[in-house]
C-alpha cells in the first residue's frame, strides 16, 4: 500500500514538473522566433491541451496518493 501511494505521488509530481517545463519552454522570449510547439495556431491549440491535460492527471494522481 505505502509503495504505490509513493509510486502514484512520484508519477504526479513528474506529470506536474512535466507540464511546468513544457509552459516555460513555450513562454514567447524577447529576441527568438516561437517555438516549433506554437509556431502555429492548429500547433498551439495542441499543445495547449498537452499541457491541461498533463497538469490534470499529474494533480489527479497526486491527489489519489495522498488520499490512498
Amino acid at each position: 500500500m505505502v509503495l504505490t501511494s509513493a509510486s502514484l505521488i512520484l508519477s504526479g509530481i513528474a506529470c506536474l514538473c512535466l507540464s511546468g517545463y513544457m509552459l516555460y519552454v513555450a513562454t514567447p522570449r524577447e529576441g527568438k522566433p516561437p517555438t516549433i510547439w506554437t509556431a502555429t495556431e492548429n500547433r498551439s491549440t495542441i499543445f495547449a491541451l498537452m499541457v491541461v491535460t498533463l497538469f490534470v492527471f499529474g494533480a489527479g494522481l497526486l491527489l489519489k496518493g495522498f488520499l490512498s
